[in-house]
């Protein structure tokens, strides 16, 4: 591997000690060396423990002087409380976080603040279920080859033009997370983007409400293109199709489906701030990664 250890944190919710263990093992197999295990605390609402016990998750990274890897556990809900409380620890920092669903919120904060590019895939507890494909995925942009990544074909929804090439920031996110960010300095869609985003367990009023939401603010004013991961349980395909493509009409831009990442086994790891292309060409879309993780410059 090119980057450097593995902290594992966990600042989201309580977690299975089996499931984060045998997360490990699959690390180790991989050649993946582990600096920090994954800490299990007592049960603070809902949260591994409280804000102040948490956040000590950090201490050990912000000493690294190297490269490393900061990995989420698991995911739930309480990285959004730690945000304002972490402002400015990772201004020297030089590390990878990998996380999604609550990891939407670090993964935003980190680029925003920092320019610090990460990957938006399988959290510690899940990644010994994912494909072979997803694996495949994740270690290749461990060892900065994103773009030998051969991304599944997308599913063309709305297209402004027949063949057209879209480019722009690869912002990777959970709907729900991300629409809790607008307001908030953590919010990453200031430039021209490329919006992957997916959710799970939510009505698709709800999912409408969170559009509404970060188009009304203005949000979303930058997307030149938004892609559909994975929905799951979020009710009828074909109805929130017709949500986001509402959205894409209002905003005049291509929406695609098909990208398979979000809350199932199926979840490929994708870079988050790096520069990407979407081309369509003959009918058909692919998504391109033209930018590696340790290509990015900070802000």
């Amino acid at each position: 591997m090119s980057l450097g250890d593995v902290y594992i944190i966990s600042p989201c919710g309580p977690f299975d000690q089996s499931c984060a263990e045998k997360g490990e093992q699959w690390l180790r197999e991989r050649g993946l060396s582990i600096k920090q295990s994954a800490v299990r605390r007592p049960q603070f609402i809902n949260y591994n423990g409280t804000d102040e016990q948490r956040i000590t998750d950090f201490e050990p990274i912000l000493k690294d002087s190297g490269t490393p890897i900061m990995w989420l556990n698991r995911g739930g809900s309480g990285l959004l409380r730690l945000l304002p409380q972490i402002s400015g620890k990772f201004s020297k920092s030089r590390l990878v976080f990998i996380g999604f669903s609550d990891g939407t919120a670090l993964l935003s904060h980190l680029w925003t603040h920092y320019g610090l590019a990460g990957i938006h895939g399988p959290n510690v507890v899940s990644v010994p279920s994912i494909s072979l494909q997803s694996e495949q995925a994740l270690l290749k942009l461990l060892a900065f080859r994103a773009k030998d990544i051969d991304y599944p074909e997308l599913e063309i929804l709305h297209a402004v033009q027949g063949n057209q090439v879209i480019e722009g920031t690869l912002i990777v996110a959970n709907l729900c997370v991300l629409s809790s960010l607008v307001g908030t300095t953590s919010l990453p869609l200031s430039q021209p983007t490329v919006l992957v985003l997916e959710d799970i367990e939510e009505a698709p009023y709800k999912i409408d409400r969170m559009l509404t939401q970060l188009y009304a603010s203005g949000s979303l004013k930058q997307v030149r293109a938004i892609v559909m991961g994975s929905f799951l349980n979020c009710g009828d395909d074909e109805a929130l199709q017709k949500i986001f493509m509402d959205f894409a009409q209002r905003l005049n831009i291509s929406l695609f489906a098909g990208m398979k990442v979000g809350h199932e086994d199926d979840n490929w790891a994708l870079p988050f701030g790096v520069q990407s292309r979407i081309e369509i060409e003959n009918g058909n879309a692919s998504l391109h990664i033209l930018q590696e993780l340790n290509q990015v410059n900070r802000v």
